[in-house]
Order: C-alpha cells, then structure tokens, then sequence
C-alpha cells in the first residue's frame, strides 16, 4: 500500500511539474521576449528607423497569443504603425520544430502574412526564444494568385537569424533557391540558382555597428539588351561568385560617404574635382573593407556579347595583411590568380568603315603577396581593316606576348618585364622580329609606402590644399629616389628588323659610387647626378637620311599658301618642330654623335652624372 502512495505521489508530482512549467515557461518566454524587443529597437531598430513592439498579448496555458506591431519613424520623428503581424507562443521547456526537438522559453510563430498590403510575397516566421538567445526562420514565398508577372520570382528564400538578448550581436544567413529577375522594360533579366549570404552584425555603440559581410551565387546569368535597335545583348554567366569577409565600420563608412557628397557638389559646381579624387576615395573603401579574412572567388565566368566572348577565373585573399594597414598593404599583401581570354572578338564601326578583331587573347597573373609577382599576356594576331573601298589592312600585329616578373624581399626588388612580335605592320610597312628586355634591379621596397602616399596628395581632391601642384609632383618624383641604392640598375634592351634595316639598342643606368651617408633625403635631381650610364643604339641609316632631304627641300621652298599672317608670324619666331629636329640631328652629324657605318647610324654613349661622352666625343649643348 506504501509502494502505491509512493508511485501515486510520484505520478502526480511529475504530472504537476508536466502541467506547470509550460506555464510558468509562458510567463518566461513572455517576459524574455519584451526584454529582447526593447533591447532591439535600442540597437538595430535605432539605426533601421523600426520599432517592434508585443501588444493584445493572452497568455494561455500551453500556448499564447499576440500582435507584433511594426512601427517605421517618420520625417517628423514620430512613429506610424507599418504593418501588425499576428503571432502564437508555443510555451516551453521543449517543443517539436521541422521533425526536430527543440528547448527553450517558447516558439513564436507567424503564417503567411505580407510585408506590406500591395507585396507580391507571403512571409513566414519561427523563433525560438532560446535559453541563450534567439534563434528564428523566417521564409518568403510568392503568393499563388501573384502569378508570373512579378518582375521577382522566388523558388523559396530563408533567412535565419541568431541574437542575444542584449540584441547587440546579431548573425543573419540568407539562403534562396532559383531567384529570378527581369524589369518592367524586359531590357535585364538575372538569375540565379543558389544564393547564400551572411551578415555578423556587432553593436559597438550608438548608431555604431561593426558588420561582416559574406556572399555565394551560384549559376549566375545576367542578360542586358543593348540600345542599338537590333535585338542584340549581352550575357553574363558564372558558376560561382564567393566573397567573404568584408567589414564594415558604419562610422568610418559614414565618413567616406561625407567625402563622395563633397566630391559629388564640387563636380555639380564643375570644380576642379579630378577623376583620379573620385579613385582615391574608392581605395578608402577598399581600405576599410578589407581584412586578413576577405577573399574572393569567381569561376566559370563568361560574358557573351556580338563581338564575341571573354572567359575569367579570379581568386584573391589576403592572408599576412596586418591589422593596422593602409591601401598600399591592401595592394601589396594580396595573393591572387587572375585568368581571362578571349577567343576572337570582332566590331565592325560603320561610320568610319573600319573593322577590328583580336584572335587568341590569354592574359594570366599569380600573385604571392609583393615579393612573388608573374603574368603574362599571348595575343595571336590583332587587326584593323578598311571594309570600303576594298579590304586592306590598315594595322596589324601578330604572335605579340608581354610577361612580367617581380621578385625579392624589403631590401632588394626586382622586376622584369619581357615582349615579343612576330609581326607588326602599318599598311605595306612591317617590322618583324621585335624583341625587348626592361628590368629594374636592386629596389629598395620600403621606398614604395612614400610614392603611394606623394600619389595620394597628387591625385586627392582637397580645395585647401596648401601645397601647389607643381610641388606635390617634385615630391612624389624625389619619392621615386626613394627606391635607388648602390645595388640599384635599370637595364634595357631592344631589337627588331625594320623595312630599312635592323634596329638595336641597349642601355644601363646605375648608382655605384651612391653616397648613401647623405644626411639629407634623396631628390632624383640629386641622384642622376651620380649615377652611371650607357647607351647603345644602331638604326638603319635611311630614316635620318630621309627626313633630313624632306626638311632640306622643304626650307628651299617653304609651302605659304596655307598659312595665315598669324602662322607666319609664329613661324619666324619660333620653328616648327621638325625643322628644330632636323637641325639637332645636322649637330649631331657634325660632331660625330651620329656616326654612319655601312647603311646604319651608330651611337655610343656612356655618362658619368654630368660628364657625357658619345662615340667618343665630348657631349657639348648646341649653341
């Protein structure tokens, strides 16, 4: 009889407990939900202009109901009721959820309720009010009577969301499948298969949030009619576009804004507001953006237009980016691939009768970070025709390649950069077998942190600057000194075989005897006058000979009957440029500067700062 008291007593408390907790969850889940709104619209209401707030709320027993009321702020700094959605608290501690058990206060739900009274969609929503926080669904769907007039189809789009209660730390992940797009005119449409995004929102202050931004799409298209009248357009496709990673202060943001609407008003003035400010300002968002977690991939991207195709793959992260850094670390410490090509590409201009095509363009760049830098660009074969009167060749150039490297550490960077042609030909004149060589040996890479910030004060746009163009320009050249050492050489190389003959040249410029004990910072006024040189150059010897017997002939008999009193004034007071040419080129003859052997010119120059010697002979300026 014991036994039974014991086993009665146990099943009524279990069943009082059974009872009990969903109600006193109920109250839980109520209170926890008020406190989680009020914190919210401190927080991320304040900056949305939104306000949630829980009325008409009737506590049941194992469930409850309420109204969630959306109010938006007006101009006026009221607020006015947007919308009110009808929801149902499940009480806790534990409930059922997408065949899954799930525990907490309670499970708020709404069923198919609009946005707005006019919206196309339906929206649905689940939140768990979570013993650590909430946790929510909310899932969009297009109306069954919306049909397919939308300018938006969605196939289904979710958005899950994660808080605490404080509301000061939010995460947001959207998922969609098939979204579709096209505009009222039928002039774009987009698609896309798979879209992903994330977004970690942190609460620094007021009006202050640190975001986090990510994004997939997947099996993309983008189509765009272009306005020529003929049916054609242009389609973008890619496999995958990822980012992720990208931050975002709204404050600093808030400041780069302030900066684009004073360059926007000085460009509305028509104010000397130069392209190149409207560019400083973007790598100040870049700047901001940009951490040691950003990357990017995009694959399988191909844009098909009526000239013809381009393909693409580009990937860049930035791994060793310090946490404090400028632009120049953001150009600097990226490590990234970059492929594109272009099989053939055709534009045909009416107007002016002209046809350009390209065949066979392959540009490929690795980069690992600053100090390991390659690509190389192969075009086949490029041209420009005449289509009327008749298909004549009017430029062409073929088996052109151009590959650059860049190697090193801080104290010595090198770059070099090699080009080939097979061919080159304007009309009936070709030149063939062009090859070339320019390198920059031994560069001191810490010089480049003060050329990017001499670029900045060039190219910023600042109507209270206080140092004229002139001198911003002397400093970013003596920044450029920066980059010389003893260890420094600049070599170049060139040859090819013109219509006249073979051309060939060499040179070298270098700093051995560099006093690198100098007090004073570097000028590269002051450096060239140190430095070391050479240059040697053969070319064939009927280009000069030519042009000195045009200009001869013309100054014999000068042509006056298209010149007006104006120009022939001028022309007494100051020659026209190839009559000065021709003139130095006769100096240069006469001193032997110039020298002719067989049918080619040859010049040897070597130079010591201001002591130059050429073939031999002392360099004096013509008098």
């Amino acid at each position: 009889m014991r036994r039974f008291i014991k086993f009665s007593l146990i099943i009524v408390i279990i069943a009082g407990i059974y009872l009990l907790l969903p109600f006193s969850f109920g109250i839980m889940a109520q209170r926890y939900s008020t406190t989680f709104f009020q914190n919210e619209n401190k927080t991320l209401g304040d900056v949305l202009g939104i306000q949630l707030n829980l009325t008409n709320y009737h506590r049941g027993w194992f469930h409850s109901t309420a109204t969630i009321q959306v109010e938006q702020k007006t101009s006026s700094g009221d607020f006015e009721i947007l919308n009110t959605i009808p929801i149902v608290i499940t009480h806790g501690p534990s409930y059922r959820f997408a065949n899954r058990l799930l525990t907490g206060f309670g499970m708020i739900t709404a069923d198919n309720f609009q946005l707005t009274k006019d919206s196309p969609f339906e929206l649905s929503f689940r939140e768990n009010v979570g013993f650590g926080g909430e946790r929510g669904a909310f899932i969009l769907v297009t109306k069954k009577q919306a049909g397919a007039d939308n300018d938006l189809q969605i196939g289904s789009l979710v958005l899950h969301m994660q808080s605490n209660v404080k509301a000061d730390h939010f995460l947001f992940r959207l998922v969609g499948n098939n979204v579709q797009y096209q505009n009222p005119a039928k002039s774009i449409s987009a698609g896309v298969q798979q879209l992903t995004s994330t977004l970690e929102a942190n609460y620094l202050g007021e009006r202050n949030w640190q975001l986090i931004l990510g994004l997939g799409l997947h099996q993309d298209q983008l189509t765009a009619a272009l306005p020529d009248g003929a049916l054609t357009s242009v389609t973008a496709n890619a496999d995958a576009i990822d980012i992720s990673g990208v931050h975002f202060d709204t404050q600093k943001i808030a400041k780069l804004l302030e900066e684009v609407i004073v360059l926007k008003q000085a460009s509305d003035a028509k104010a000397a507001a130069k392209p190149t400010a409207w560019m400083a300002v973007f790598q100040h968002f870049l700047t901001e953006m940009i951490r040691n977690d950003t990357w990017a991939n995009i694959t399988g991207l191909s844009i098909t237009t009526p000239m013809g195709q381009l393909q693409g793959h580009y990937d860049v992260s930035f791994p060793t980016l310090p946490v404090e850094h400028d632009y120049f670390d953001v150009a600097t410490h990226n490590v990234s691939t970059l492929q594109f090509a272009v099989p053939s590409w055709t534009y045909a201009d009416e107007k002016t009768n002209k046809t350009f095509s390209l065949k066979a363009l392959q540009y490929n760049e690795y980069n690992n970070t600053v100090f390991a830098r390659h690509s190389k660009l192969i075009i086949d074969k490029l041209d420009v025709q005449n289509t009327h009167p008749a298909n004549d060749s009017e430029f062409s150039a073929t088996g052109f390649s151009y590959q650059s490297a860049l190697n090193g550490d801080v104290s010595n960077l090198s770059q070099t950069m090699q080009w080939q042609l097979g061919k080159l030909c304007f009309s009936n004149k070709c030149f063939q077998k062009i090859n070339g060589e320019l390198e920059f040996l031994g560069m001191n890479y810490t010089a480049f942190r003060g050329i990017a910030a001499a670029t900045q004060k060039v190219v910023q746009y600042n109507p209270d600057q206080s140092a004229p163009i002139a001198e911003r320009w002397m400093n970013l050249a003596n920044a450029y000194a920066q980059l010389i050492s003893p260890q420094t050489k600049v070599i170049i190389t060139h040859d090819m075989n013109t219509p006249e003959g073979e051309m060939k040249l060499h040179g070298e410029l270098s700093w051995p005897n560099l006093d690198v004990t100098a007090t004073t910072a570097p000028t590269l006024i002051g450096d060239m006058h140190q430095a070391s040189y050479e240059l040697h150059l053969l070319f064939p010897a009927n280009y000069v000979d030519t042009f000195l017997s045009e200009q001869a002939a013309l100054s014999v008999t000068p042509d006056t009957s298209k010149m007006t009193p104006t120009t022939v004034a001028s022309a007494k007071t100051e020659p026209p440029f190839e009559e000065q040419a021709a003139k130095f080129l006769q100096y240069a003859l006469s001193q032997g500067y110039l020298k002719k052997v067989g049918s080619a010119y040859v010049m040897d120059l070597t130079g010591n700062g201001d002591v130059v010697t050429i073939n031999g002979v002392a360099w004096k300026v013509p008098g």
